[in-house]
């Protein structure tokens, strides 16, 4: 009887997974311990070995899907003495064949939409195309007011606001009847909503209201104006009772020399070009979509989930680099051992130890959990997001110890090669964008951990010591902390603790 591979679970909340490759091809011969596929879970791309000997006989599941489901088959395997093709048919007996099996799809290629839902891009037509409008009262239609529809054989392009260019140079292009329904009844709206309709030549007749009993509010006019309706000037305007006035001059469709996003919004059809004094048609910057990776889905969710569930609070104090950076200089010699982010993970750890009250961690309602120990994650940016490695006893070991253990798992974070333990669990974590050139920032603490350290970039800067004023290097360091279980006093006791460490370093490698 065939054997079935099925989609692992790498780790314990993974439910789904990328795969991105075979490593056998169908007729392979597969040894117990063979390499045979990689799946990038939310965190890593990780190697998945044979647990059982055969013949690659099925590929249920190519390389490259995406979001295949925990214990989904992925392939068969069949005994020597089977026949070739046994494990597909035996999968279909099953009634289990690759066709029923839960796989999520892979996206379509992002430059090839969906027929059925085509992606519309902004049109900007050509300097000097011109088109007419013709305008016919029709009490049936629905059609908003001001919104130009080209039949389906015109041969007009139609932007992302429903406004129609015509590509012929002809100056009688025409454009389909403009059909706009009329109401006899009193229009509900708020003042301010009447003024800003005057002035902007806004029939209220066609605007939907979001104000109480449907009344019609200011921002009900403005979302009208961002939909084309049509201006005094520019074509089309209905008064009070309903009547429709129709103007001759046609509309004139430029291309803008200003950017999209600098173009007024404030009148009905277009804003005028500062450069030229034409009229710009209003446009929508086109957009594609962009499948979001596992990593990215999940730094979404625990980051939202963090943010609506754990009360933070934030301290910042400064350090004063100078006696560190002389330090570290005076270590490293002409050898780049020792960072500078090496001696804050350091300093954070010791502080951590020396605060018991900072190794609380909130529990359920009824219990926090107390660390006897530190688990310290360090943040790392990856191609598609970040990933904490954690290192394990981080307060135990010394700055000799720690730098190069740091350097392994950064390495191995930014190549996917970590394993679940090395990046799963902790008690704090420790954030840097200094080297990135960032003064000060407000983390968002890990889910599941007490707080967050961020630091920032070291400058020089006037320091004022005994009365006089000196250049000195200055570092900021902020804390976001679980006000569950961590006080602002708590906080500011290991602010405190970690900014004495940084000003004497000495401390650190004794």
């Amino acid at each position: 009887m065939p054997i079935p591979i099925t989609m692992p679970a790498l780790s314990p909340t993974m439910t789904t997974g990328h795969l991105i490759v075979w490593h056998k091809r169908v007729n392979d011969v597969v040894n117990t311990g063979d390499l045979l596929l990689e799946i990038e879970t939310d965190k890593a791309v990780m190697e998945v070995e044979a647990t059982q000997s055969g013949i690659l006989d099925y590929l249920a599941v190519p390389a490259g899907t995406n979001d295949v489901a925990v214990g989904t088959i992925i392939a068969a395997l069949r005994h020597q003495t089977e026949l070739e093709g046994v494990s597909k048919t035996w999968l279909l007996e099953q009634g289990i064949e690759n066709s029923t099996v839960p796989v999520v799809a892979s996206p379509a290629p992002l430059d090839q939409p969906s027929p059925a839902q085509p992606i519309q891009s902004a049109t900007v037509q050509p300097a000097g195309v011109s088109l007419s409008s013709t305008l016919i009262k029709d009490e049936k239609s629905t059609s908003s007011a001001g919104h130009l529809n080209t039949s389906p054989d015109s041969g007009a392009s139609t932007n992302a606001n429903g406004f129609n260019g015509q590509a012929s140079a002809k100056p009688d292009s025409t454009v389909a009847p403009v059909h706009i329904s009329r109401d006899h009844n009193r229009v509900m709206a708020s003042p301010l909503a009447r003024k800003w309709a005057e002035q902007h030549g806004i029939s209220l007749h066609h605007i939907h209201g979001t104000g109480p009993r449907g009344r019609i509010v200011k921002n009900d006019v403005m979302e009208a104006m961002k939909h084309g309706t049509v201006d005094q000037r520019n074509g089309t305007l209905e008064n009070h009772n309903g009547d429709i006035k129709g103007i001759s001059s046609p509309i004139h469709v430029s291309s803008c020399s200003v950017p999209l996003l600098e173009r007024a919004v404030d009148t009905g059809l277009g804003a005028l070009d500062p450069a030229y004094g034409e009229r710009c048609d209003y446009i929508v910057a086109s957009t594609t979509p962009v499948s979001l990776s596992g990593m990215r889905k999940t730094i979404a969710q625990r980051l939202t989930l963090s943010k609506q569930t754990v009360p933070h609070f934030y301290l910042t104090v400064q350090c004063h680099m100078d006696a560190l950076l002389a330090l570290r200089q005076a270590m490293n010699g002409d050898s780049k051992g020792l960072s500078v982010n090496d001696f804050m993970v350091r300093a954070c750890a010791l502080s951590l130890r020396k605060v018991n009250e900072m190794r609380l961690m909130w529990g359920d309602e009824q219990h926090a959990v107390q660390h006897d120990h530190v688990d310290l994650a360090v943040a790392v940016s990856v191609p598609g997001g970040l990933i904490t490695p954690i290192v394990r006893f981080a307060d135990t070991k010394p700055l000799r110890t720690l730098a190069p253990e740091l350097k392994s798992l950064i390495v191995r974070a930014r190549n996917g090669k970590l394993s679940p333990n090395e990046y799963q669990g902790g008690l704090f974590t420790l954030t840097n964008l200094g080297m990135m050139g960032i003064d000060q920032f407000n983390p968002i603490i890990n889910p599941g951990h007490t707080g967050i350290l961020a630091i920032g970039a070291t400058k020089e800067q006037a320091i004022v010591r005994d009365g006089a004023v000196t250049v000195g290097k200055v570092m900021q360091a902020t804390i976001a902390a679980d006000h569950r279980v961590i006080d602002g006093s708590v906080a500011a006791e290991f602010l405190t603790t970690f900014q004495k460490l940084i000003e004497q370093p000495l401390l650190l490698v004794s």
